[in-house]
């Protein structure tokens, strides 16, 4: 017997009823990730989200900021008070929360995905230098089975 998250309680009742004939399972749902992957994975979707993120970053940009730069900088005491404080005024200033959400409403749109499969199958035709980092998303996004495809500009 399973039970998805609506039907737990009804699945308990069962349970308890026929106990000598139920044996336990517990799984996770495949859709949630682990918290660790979670915190560095949860943007790509809140971000694609029509006026949420507006609703409840704006104005708490300075918290915003400072959960994000804490939960997934590799280093968070790089970014000092000043930094921070440039971020704000950035991120607050009119029109800039909706430009930097845009990114991820267009490159994770169906039309953006296909686009970044189409410029995936193009080799370049002139030599490319790219740089990598000791710590980033990528292994958290393959944990989680987000499907990217990073292809040519």
């Amino acid at each position: 017997m399973v039970a998805s998250k609506q039907r737990t309680m009804k699945f308990e009742q069962v349970a308890k009823h026929f106990r000598q004939n139920v044996a336990p399972l517990s799984a996770s749902h495949p859709g949630i990730p682990s918290a660790e992957v979670n915190v560095k994975t949860w943007h790509f979707a809140f971000n694609r989200l029509d006026d949420l993120p507006e609703i409840l970053i704006l104005g708490r940009e300075r918290e915003f900021l400072t959960w994000l730069f804490h939960a997934k900088a590799a280093k968070p005491w790089a970014i000092g008070p000043a930094d921070l404080d440039e971020y704000v005024r950035v991120l607050a200033a009119p029109g800039a929360m909706r430009a930097a959400l845009s990114y991820y409403r267009t490159a994770f749109s169906p039309e953006g995905l296909a686009q970044s499969r189409d410029r995936a199958e193009r080799k370049p035709t002139m030599p490319v230098l790219a740089f990598g980092a000791e710590r980033c998303v990528i292994e958290a996004v393959d944990a989680a089975g987000i499907s990217l495809v990073i292809g040519w500009l």
